[in-house]
Protein backbone atom coordinates (compact mmCIF):
# COMPACT_ATOMS: atom_id res chain seq x y z
CA UNK A 1 0.00 0.00 0.00
CA UNK A 2 2.84 2.33 0.90
CA UNK A 3 4.55 1.69 -2.46
CA UNK A 4 1.32 2.51 -4.31
CA UNK A 5 0.94 5.79 -2.43
CA UNK A 6 4.59 6.59 -3.10
CA UNK A 7 4.11 5.96 -6.82
CA UNK A 8 1.00 8.14 -6.89
CA UNK A 9 2.80 10.91 -5.02
CA UNK A 10 5.80 10.64 -7.36
CA UNK A 11 3.50 10.85 -10.37
CA UNK A 12 1.81 13.97 -9.00
CA UNK A 13 5.21 15.60 -8.35
CA UNK A 14 6.38 14.70 -11.87
CA UNK A 15 3.25 16.18 -13.44
CA UNK A 16 3.68 19.31 -11.32
CA UNK A 17 7.29 19.67 -12.44
CA UNK A 18 6.29 19.23 -16.08
CA UNK A 19 3.63 21.95 -15.69
CA UNK A 20 6.18 24.30 -14.10
CA UNK A 21 8.77 23.56 -16.78
CA UNK A 22 6.18 24.14 -19.51
CA UNK A 23 5.09 27.42 -17.91
CA UNK A 24 8.68 28.66 -17.53
CA UNK A 25 9.44 27.58 -21.08
CA UNK A 26 6.40 29.49 -22.32
CA UNK A 27 7.56 32.61 -20.50
CA UNK A 28 11.05 32.33 -21.97
CA UNK A 29 9.63 31.65 -25.43
CA UNK A 30 7.31 34.66 -25.08
CA UNK A 31 10.08 36.88 -23.76
CA UNK A 32 12.28 36.09 -26.73
CA UNK A 33 9.55 36.81 -29.25
CA UNK A 34 7.78 33.50 -29.95
CA UNK A 35 9.67 32.97 -33.21
CA UNK A 36 9.44 36.61 -34.38
CA UNK A 37 12.54 38.36 -35.72
CA UNK A 38 13.48 41.99 -35.17
CA UNK A 39 13.49 43.86 -38.44
CA UNK A 40 16.37 46.13 -37.40
CA UNK A 41 17.60 45.48 -33.88
CA UNK A 42 20.08 48.37 -33.93
CA UNK A 43 17.33 51.00 -34.42
CA UNK A 44 14.19 49.58 -32.84
CA UNK A 45 12.95 46.75 -30.66
CA UNK A 46 9.31 47.41 -31.67
CA UNK A 47 9.16 46.10 -35.24
CA UNK A 48 9.19 42.35 -35.92
CA UNK A 49 8.62 40.00 -38.82
CA UNK A 50 7.18 36.52 -39.09
CA UNK A 51 5.93 34.56 -42.11
CA UNK A 52 6.71 37.55 -44.36
CA UNK A 53 4.43 39.86 -42.34
CA UNK A 54 5.30 42.88 -40.22
CA UNK A 55 4.26 43.28 -36.59
CA UNK A 56 4.50 46.02 -33.99
CA UNK A 57 5.07 45.00 -30.37
CA UNK A 58 4.61 47.83 -27.86
CA UNK A 59 7.65 48.02 -25.64
CA UNK A 60 8.84 44.76 -27.16
CA UNK A 61 6.53 43.09 -24.62
CA UNK A 62 5.27 39.91 -26.27
CA UNK A 63 4.14 38.22 -23.07
CA UNK A 64 1.74 40.91 -21.75
CA UNK A 65 0.86 42.96 -24.84
CA UNK A 66 1.49 40.68 -27.79
CA UNK A 67 2.15 41.56 -31.44
CA UNK A 68 -0.06 43.81 -33.60
CA UNK A 69 -0.15 43.03 -37.31
CA UNK A 70 0.57 46.06 -39.50
CA UNK A 71 -1.86 45.55 -42.35
CA UNK A 72 -0.41 45.71 -45.88
CA UNK A 73 3.13 46.44 -44.69
CA UNK A 74 5.68 45.23 -47.22
CA UNK A 75 8.53 43.45 -45.46
CA UNK A 76 10.80 43.39 -48.53
CA UNK A 77 10.91 47.18 -48.79
CA UNK A 78 10.44 47.98 -45.07
CA UNK A 79 13.00 50.40 -43.64
CA UNK A 80 13.23 51.19 -39.94
CA UNK A 81 13.94 54.91 -39.48
CA UNK A 82 13.97 55.20 -35.68
CA UNK A 83 12.48 53.49 -32.63
CA UNK A 84 8.91 54.42 -33.64
CA UNK A 85 9.03 55.30 -37.35
CA UNK A 86 9.26 53.01 -40.37
CA UNK A 87 8.35 53.13 -44.05
CA UNK A 88 7.98 50.77 -46.97
CA UNK A 89 7.35 51.34 -50.69
CA UNK A 90 3.75 52.35 -50.00
CA UNK A 91 3.36 53.85 -46.52
CA UNK A 92 4.95 55.56 -43.56
CA UNK A 93 4.27 54.14 -40.10
CA UNK A 94 4.38 55.51 -36.57
CA UNK A 95 4.39 52.42 -34.42
CA UNK A 96 1.54 50.40 -35.96
CA UNK A 97 -0.38 53.34 -37.46
CA UNK A 98 -0.17 54.44 -41.10
CA UNK A 99 0.54 58.12 -41.62
CA UNK A 100 -1.97 58.68 -44.39
CA UNK A 101 -0.73 62.08 -45.52
CA UNK A 102 3.00 61.42 -45.26
CA UNK A 103 5.17 61.63 -48.36
CA UNK A 104 7.24 58.44 -48.54
CA UNK A 105 9.76 59.89 -50.97
CA UNK A 106 10.85 62.74 -48.67
CA UNK A 107 10.02 61.33 -45.23
CA UNK A 108 12.75 61.13 -42.59
CA UNK A 109 12.79 60.52 -38.83
CA UNK A 110 14.50 63.20 -36.74
CA UNK A 111 14.44 61.15 -33.51
CA UNK A 112 12.11 58.64 -31.88
CA UNK A 113 9.12 61.01 -31.91
CA UNK A 114 9.84 63.79 -34.42
CA UNK A 115 9.88 63.33 -38.18
CA UNK A 116 9.32 65.41 -41.30
CA UNK A 117 8.69 65.30 -45.02
CA UNK A 118 8.41 68.01 -47.66
CA UNK A 119 5.03 69.08 -46.33
CA UNK A 120 4.88 68.55 -42.57
CA UNK A 121 6.73 68.15 -39.30
CA UNK A 122 5.37 65.26 -37.22
CA UNK A 123 5.32 64.64 -33.48
CA UNK A 124 4.15 61.27 -32.17
CA UNK A 125 3.02 60.55 -35.72
CA UNK A 126 0.74 63.61 -35.92
CA UNK A 127 1.45 66.55 -38.24
CA UNK A 128 2.03 69.79 -36.34
CA UNK A 129 -0.10 72.50 -38.01
CA UNK A 130 1.66 75.41 -39.72
CA UNK A 131 5.24 74.31 -39.05
CA UNK A 132 7.70 74.73 -41.90
CA UNK A 133 9.78 71.54 -42.40
CA UNK A 134 12.48 73.41 -44.29
CA UNK A 135 13.37 75.68 -41.36
CA UNK A 136 12.51 73.29 -38.52
CA UNK A 137 15.34 72.52 -36.10
CA UNK A 138 15.94 71.46 -32.51
CA UNK A 139 17.19 74.01 -29.97
CA UNK A 140 19.75 72.37 -27.74
CA UNK A 141 17.71 69.21 -27.09
CA UNK A 142 14.63 67.65 -28.65
CA UNK A 143 12.47 69.21 -25.93
CA UNK A 144 12.59 72.62 -27.60
CA UNK A 145 12.43 73.19 -31.35
CA UNK A 146 11.53 75.94 -33.80
CA UNK A 147 10.87 76.96 -37.38
CA UNK A 148 11.04 80.44 -38.91
CA UNK A 149 7.80 81.52 -37.20
CA UNK A 150 7.28 79.37 -34.10
CA UNK A 151 8.91 77.84 -31.04
CA UNK A 152 7.70 74.49 -29.73
CA UNK A 153 8.05 72.42 -26.57
CA UNK A 154 7.44 68.71 -27.13
CA UNK A 155 5.33 69.46 -30.17
CA UNK A 156 3.29 72.26 -28.57
CA UNK A 157 3.61 75.81 -29.84
CA UNK A 158 4.77 78.36 -27.26
CA UNK A 159 2.65 81.48 -27.55
CA UNK A 160 4.50 84.74 -28.26
CA UNK A 161 7.97 83.19 -28.25
CA UNK A 162 10.42 84.82 -30.67
CA UNK A 163 12.30 82.10 -32.64
CA UNK A 164 15.41 84.09 -33.59
CA UNK A 165 15.94 85.23 -29.97
CA UNK A 166 14.96 81.99 -28.22
CA UNK A 167 17.60 80.50 -25.91
CA UNK A 168 17.39 77.31 -23.84
CA UNK A 169 18.56 77.64 -20.23
CA UNK A 170 18.60 74.88 -17.59
CA UNK A 171 16.23 71.95 -18.00
CA UNK A 172 12.69 73.07 -18.83
CA UNK A 173 13.57 76.79 -18.86
CA UNK A 174 14.21 79.07 -21.82
CA UNK A 175 14.03 82.77 -22.64
CA UNK A 176 13.78 85.30 -25.39
CA UNK A 177 14.11 89.09 -25.18
CA UNK A 178 10.78 89.56 -23.44
CA UNK A 179 9.94 86.49 -21.37
CA UNK A 180 11.13 83.59 -19.26
CA UNK A 181 9.55 80.28 -20.26
CA UNK A 182 9.07 77.00 -18.47
CA UNK A 183 8.27 74.14 -20.81
CA UNK A 184 5.48 75.41 -23.11
CA UNK A 185 4.39 78.55 -21.24
CA UNK A 186 5.69 82.00 -20.38
CA UNK A 187 6.10 82.31 -16.61
CA UNK A 188 7.37 85.87 -16.27
CA UNK A 189 8.23 89.02 -18.13
CA UNK A 190 11.97 89.60 -17.88
CA UNK A 191 11.96 93.35 -17.30
CA UNK A 192 15.76 93.33 -17.29
CA UNK A 193 15.84 90.99 -14.28
CA UNK A 194 18.98 88.89 -13.95
CA UNK A 195 18.53 85.14 -14.49
CA UNK A 196 20.66 82.83 -12.40
CA UNK A 197 20.64 79.19 -13.50
CA UNK A 198 21.03 76.30 -11.09
CA UNK A 199 22.38 73.13 -12.64
CA UNK A 200 21.91 70.88 -9.61
CA UNK A 201 18.93 69.41 -7.82
CA UNK A 202 16.54 66.53 -8.11
CA UNK A 203 14.87 67.67 -11.31
CA UNK A 204 17.09 70.61 -12.42
CA UNK A 205 14.11 72.93 -12.46
CA UNK A 206 15.24 75.63 -10.00
CA UNK A 207 16.08 79.04 -11.38
CA UNK A 208 16.39 82.57 -9.96
CA UNK A 209 14.71 85.52 -11.60
CA UNK A 210 16.13 88.48 -9.73
CA UNK A 211 15.62 87.51 -6.08
CA UNK A 212 12.68 85.21 -6.80
CA UNK A 213 13.26 81.46 -6.71
CA UNK A 214 11.22 79.48 -9.23
CA UNK A 215 10.54 75.75 -9.02
CA UNK A 216 9.05 74.10 -12.10
CA UNK A 217 8.07 77.53 -13.38
CA UNK A 218 6.31 78.63 -10.19
CA UNK A 219 7.54 81.44 -7.96
CA UNK A 220 8.00 79.82 -4.57
CA UNK A 221 10.29 82.09 -2.55
CA UNK A 222 11.70 85.60 -2.51
CA UNK A 223 15.23 85.38 -1.11
CA UNK A 224 17.04 88.49 0.03
CA UNK A 225 20.39 87.19 -1.15
CA UNK A 226 20.32 84.45 -3.82
CA UNK A 227 24.07 83.99 -3.47
CA UNK A 228 23.42 82.11 -0.20
CA UNK A 229 21.18 79.59 -1.97
CA UNK A 230 22.56 76.08 -1.53
CA UNK A 231 21.19 72.73 -2.67
CA UNK A 232 21.93 70.28 0.15
CA UNK A 233 20.41 67.12 -1.37
CA UNK A 234 17.61 66.01 -3.64
CA UNK A 235 15.16 66.94 -0.84
CA UNK A 236 16.65 70.00 0.84
CA UNK A 237 18.09 73.41 0.06
CA UNK A 238 18.96 76.39 2.25
CA UNK A 239 19.44 80.13 2.24
CA UNK A 240 21.26 82.22 4.82
CA UNK A 241 18.53 81.79 7.44
CA UNK A 242 16.59 78.54 6.94
CA UNK A 243 16.46 75.07 5.44
CA UNK A 244 13.68 74.10 3.04
CA UNK A 245 12.26 70.79 1.90
CA UNK A 246 11.20 70.51 -1.72
CA UNK A 247 9.33 67.99 -3.84
CA UNK A 248 6.23 69.24 -5.65
CA UNK A 249 6.21 72.34 -3.42
CA UNK A 250 8.39 74.10 -0.85
CA UNK A 251 8.18 73.66 2.91
CA UNK A 252 10.22 75.78 5.29
CA UNK A 253 11.66 73.92 8.28
CA UNK A 254 10.85 76.13 11.31
CA UNK A 255 13.78 76.95 13.59
CA UNK A 256 16.19 75.15 11.25
CA UNK A 257 19.90 75.94 11.21
CA UNK A 258 21.59 75.82 7.76
CA UNK A 259 25.11 75.76 9.22
CA UNK A 260 24.60 72.50 11.13
CA UNK A 261 21.97 70.83 8.95
CA UNK A 262 22.85 67.30 7.87
CA UNK A 263 20.97 64.69 5.85
CA UNK A 264 21.25 61.33 7.60
CA UNK A 265 19.51 59.05 5.07
CA UNK A 266 16.42 59.01 2.83
CA UNK A 267 14.12 59.37 5.85
CA UNK A 268 15.85 61.61 8.39
CA UNK A 269 17.88 64.79 8.75
CA UNK A 270 18.96 66.90 11.71
CA UNK A 271 20.63 70.11 12.81
CA UNK A 272 21.73 71.38 16.21
CA UNK A 273 18.10 72.13 17.17
CA UNK A 274 15.97 69.18 16.08
CA UNK A 275 15.46 66.04 14.01
CA UNK A 276 13.41 66.06 10.79
CA UNK A 277 11.49 63.68 8.60
CA UNK A 278 10.91 65.39 5.24
CA UNK A 279 9.67 68.88 6.24
CA UNK A 280 8.30 67.81 9.62
CA UNK A 281 10.00 68.22 12.98
CA UNK A 282 10.15 65.05 15.07
CA UNK A 283 9.27 65.91 18.64
CA UNK A 284 11.10 64.59 21.71
CA UNK A 285 14.26 63.51 19.90
CA UNK A 286 17.64 64.90 20.92
CA UNK A 287 19.61 65.68 17.74
CA UNK A 288 22.93 65.40 19.58
CA UNK A 289 22.72 61.64 19.94
CA UNK A 290 20.07 60.69 17.39
CA UNK A 291 20.96 57.84 15.03
CA UNK A 292 18.44 56.41 12.55
CA UNK A 293 19.42 52.91 13.65
CA UNK A 294 17.64 53.65 16.94
CA UNK A 295 14.30 53.45 15.11
CA UNK A 296 15.05 50.05 13.62
CA UNK A 297 13.30 47.75 13.14
CA UNK A 298 10.68 50.20 11.89
CA UNK A 299 7.69 47.89 12.41
CA UNK A 300 8.06 48.43 16.15
CA UNK A 301 7.25 52.14 15.82
CA UNK A 302 4.43 54.35 14.57
CA UNK A 303 4.49 57.97 13.45
CA UNK A 304 1.85 60.17 15.05
CA UNK A 305 0.87 63.46 13.39
CA UNK A 306 0.68 66.12 16.12
CA UNK A 307 0.42 69.25 13.94
CA UNK A 308 0.82 69.74 10.17
CA UNK A 309 4.55 70.39 10.76
CA UNK A 310 5.34 68.15 13.73
CA UNK A 311 5.28 64.40 14.28
CA UNK A 312 6.13 62.04 17.08
CA UNK A 313 7.65 58.57 16.68
CA UNK A 314 6.27 56.24 19.33
CA UNK A 315 6.83 52.56 20.16
CA UNK A 316 3.73 50.57 19.22
CA UNK A 317 3.56 49.13 22.73
CA UNK A 318 2.77 52.65 24.01
CA UNK A 319 -0.21 53.09 21.66
CA UNK A 320 -3.61 51.78 22.76
CA UNK A 321 -5.96 50.74 19.97
CA UNK A 322 -9.63 51.62 20.52
CA UNK A 323 -10.72 50.26 17.14
CA UNK A 324 -9.28 49.63 13.71
CA UNK A 325 -9.08 53.39 13.09
CA UNK A 326 -8.97 55.12 16.50
CA UNK A 327 -6.06 54.97 18.94
CA UNK A 328 -4.83 56.75 22.07
CA UNK A 329 -1.41 57.83 23.25
CA UNK A 330 -0.34 60.14 26.07
CA UNK A 331 -3.99 60.98 26.89
CA UNK A 332 -4.67 62.09 23.33
CA UNK A 333 -6.97 60.59 20.69
CA UNK A 334 -5.80 59.81 17.15
CA UNK A 335 -7.64 58.83 14.00
CA UNK A 336 -5.23 56.30 12.65
CA UNK A 337 -2.08 58.34 13.30
CA UNK A 338 -3.40 61.93 13.17
CA UNK A 339 -4.35 63.72 16.37
CA UNK A 340 -7.97 64.77 16.97
CA UNK A 341 -7.70 68.18 18.53
CA UNK A 342 -10.07 68.99 21.43
CA UNK A 343 -11.23 65.37 21.82
CA UNK A 344 -12.08 64.48 25.43
CA UNK A 345 -10.40 61.15 26.19
CA UNK A 346 -12.58 60.40 29.23
CA UNK A 347 -15.88 60.51 27.32
CA UNK A 348 -14.59 59.48 23.89
CA UNK A 349 -16.55 56.69 22.22
CA UNK A 350 -16.02 55.05 18.83
CA UNK A 351 -19.24 54.82 16.80
CA UNK A 352 -17.97 53.33 13.54
CA UNK A 353 -14.77 53.14 11.49
CA UNK A 354 -14.94 56.87 10.59
CA UNK A 355 -17.24 58.19 13.32
CA UNK A 356 -16.76 58.88 17.03
CA UNK A 357 -18.11 61.15 19.76
CA UNK A 358 -17.32 62.61 23.14
CA UNK A 359 -19.36 64.72 25.56
CA UNK A 360 -18.91 67.79 23.37
CA UNK A 361 -18.79 66.76 19.69
CA UNK A 362 -19.40 64.24 16.93
CA UNK A 363 -16.28 63.49 14.84
CA UNK A 364 -15.78 62.30 11.29
CA UNK A 365 -12.18 61.13 10.92
CA UNK A 366 -10.29 63.92 12.72
CA UNK A 367 -12.85 66.68 12.18
CA UNK A 368 -15.76 67.91 14.25
CA UNK A 369 -19.14 67.65 12.50
CA UNK A 370 -20.26 71.18 13.25
CA UNK A 371 -23.92 71.50 14.25
CA UNK A 372 -24.53 67.80 14.85
CA UNK A 373 -26.76 67.13 17.88
CA UNK A 374 -25.11 64.36 19.85
CA UNK A 375 -28.27 62.85 21.35
CA UNK A 376 -29.99 62.61 17.95
CA UNK A 377 -27.02 61.60 15.81
CA UNK A 378 -27.44 58.65 13.45
CA UNK A 379 -24.95 57.10 11.02
CA UNK A 380 -26.53 56.29 7.65
CA UNK A 381 -23.53 54.99 5.72
CA UNK A 382 -19.76 55.40 5.50
CA UNK A 383 -20.08 59.00 4.25
CA UNK A 384 -23.58 60.12 5.30
CA UNK A 385 -25.12 60.80 8.71
CA UNK A 386 -27.95 62.88 10.19
CA UNK A 387 -29.80 64.12 13.23
CA UNK A 388 -33.42 65.25 13.36
CA UNK A 389 -32.67 68.62 11.73
CA UNK A 390 -29.60 68.10 9.52
CA UNK A 391 -27.94 65.74 7.05
CA UNK A 392 -24.15 65.54 6.81
CA UNK A 393 -21.76 64.38 4.12
CA UNK A 394 -18.56 63.36 5.86
CA UNK A 395 -17.97 66.30 8.25
CA UNK A 396 -20.00 68.89 6.28
CA UNK A 397 -23.67 69.81 6.56
CA UNK A 398 -25.78 69.43 3.40
CA UNK A 399 -27.53 72.79 3.51
CA UNK A 400 -31.32 72.64 3.27
CA UNK A 401 -31.48 68.86 3.11
CA UNK A 402 -34.57 67.20 4.61
CA UNK A 403 -33.58 64.38 7.02
CA UNK A 404 -37.00 62.72 6.99
CA UNK A 405 -37.05 62.08 3.21
CA UNK A 406 -33.30 61.62 2.80
CA UNK A 407 -31.86 58.47 1.22
CA UNK A 408 -28.43 57.40 -0.07
CA UNK A 409 -28.28 56.43 -3.75
CA UNK A 410 -24.79 54.97 -4.05
CA UNK A 411 -21.82 54.04 -1.91
CA UNK A 412 -19.83 57.24 -2.33
CA UNK A 413 -21.44 60.48 -3.52
CA UNK A 414 -25.07 60.47 -4.64
CA UNK A 415 -28.08 60.98 -2.36
CA UNK A 416 -31.49 62.68 -2.47
CA UNK A 417 -34.39 64.01 -0.46
CA UNK A 418 -37.88 65.04 -1.58
CA UNK A 419 -36.54 68.27 -3.11
CA UNK A 420 -33.11 67.64 -4.59
CA UNK A 421 -30.46 65.20 -5.74
CA UNK A 422 -27.07 65.73 -4.08
CA UNK A 423 -23.47 65.00 -5.01
CA UNK A 424 -21.54 64.98 -1.76
CA UNK A 425 -22.78 68.07 0.05
CA UNK A 426 -23.85 69.97 -3.10
CA UNK A 427 -27.18 70.22 -4.90
CA UNK A 428 -27.17 68.95 -8.50
CA UNK A 429 -28.90 71.55 -10.66
CA UNK A 430 -31.90 70.60 -12.78
CA UNK A 431 -32.29 67.01 -11.54
CA UNK A 432 -35.59 65.68 -10.26
CA UNK A 433 -35.21 63.28 -7.31
CA UNK A 434 -38.25 61.26 -8.38
CA UNK A 435 -36.66 58.86 -10.87
CA UNK A 436 -32.96 59.66 -10.70
CA UNK A 437 -30.59 56.67 -10.67
CA UNK A 438 -26.79 57.15 -10.63
CA UNK A 439 -24.92 55.62 -13.55
CA UNK A 440 -21.30 54.69 -13.90
CA UNK A 441 -19.23 57.48 -15.43
CA UNK A 442 -21.29 60.37 -14.08
CA UNK A 443 -19.36 63.23 -12.55
CA UNK A 444 -19.96 66.88 -11.75
CA UNK A 445 -18.68 70.37 -12.31
CA UNK A 446 -19.15 73.14 -9.75
CA UNK A 447 -21.31 76.02 -10.99
CA UNK A 448 -21.62 78.10 -7.80
CA UNK A 449 -21.14 77.57 -4.06
CA UNK A 450 -23.33 74.64 -3.01
CA UNK A 451 -24.34 73.71 -6.59
CA UNK A 452 -22.98 71.47 -9.33
CA UNK A 453 -24.11 70.30 -12.75
CA UNK A 454 -24.10 66.66 -13.75
CA UNK A 455 -22.12 65.71 -16.85
CA UNK A 456 -20.81 62.63 -18.61
CA UNK A 457 -17.14 62.13 -19.53
CA UNK A 458 -17.89 61.83 -23.25
CA UNK A 459 -19.75 65.16 -23.38
CA UNK A 460 -18.61 67.80 -20.94
CA UNK A 461 -21.31 70.21 -22.08
CA UNK A 462 -24.23 67.84 -21.69
CA UNK A 463 -26.40 68.45 -18.63
CA UNK A 464 -28.90 65.87 -17.43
Amino acid sequence: MFKILLLIFSGIVAIGLLVIIFFIGSLIYSAFGMGYDKVNKSLSDLYYSKDNKVYFVRGGNFFELGPTLIEDADLASLKILSANYALDMNNVYFQSEKLLFADTSSFSALDSYYAKDNNHVYYFGKPIPDIDPNTFEFIGTSYFSKDKNNVLYLGNKINNAIPEQFEVLSRGYAKDTNSLFYEDRAVSALNNLYIHQIEEGKDHSFIFLGSQLLLKGRKVLDLKNPSFFNIISDQYFSDSESVYHYSSDIKKLPNSDPATFKVLNDCYAKDKNQVYSSWQTILDLDPRNFRPIKLEPSYKYSTLQITPNTIKIVPNRKIERLSKSYTTHDNKIFFYYTIINHADIHSFEVLDQNYAKDKNNIYYDTNIIEGAIIEEFEIISKYFSKDKSHVFYRDTKIEGCDPQSFSVLDEFYFSKDKNHVYYGNKIIEGISPTNFVPERGMYTEETSPGYVKLIRPENKDQIF
